[in-house]
């Protein structure tokens, strides 16, 4: 669906979509053409690269500095 507007001339920013999307491989492909904000889903066979590494969802969201209190938003990363 993305690859048929991008053809049809359509442009944006930023792409939001469900983390059902968020497999490494379609994240890479569309970081192409814009900005991709999605949730991201811990699979064993998945990697999403980070700072030169590799590391699985789990393993990441240990290394990232958490947002304390009632935050709704836990931790993020901005590439």
């Amino acid at each position: 669906m993305v690859k048929r507007a991008l053809n049809a001339g359509i442009r944006a920013k930023y792409l939001l979509m469900d983390s059902w999307f968020s497999a490494p491989s379609i994240v890479s492909t569309l970081r192409q053409h814009m900005g991709i904000i999605c949730m991201l889903k811990d699979h064993p066979n998945w990697r999403y690269e980070y700072k030169g590494q590799k590391p699985r969802l789990r393993d990441l969201y240990g290394k990232l500095s958490k947002k304390r209190g009632k935050a709704r938003v836990k931790a993020s990363v901005v590439r």
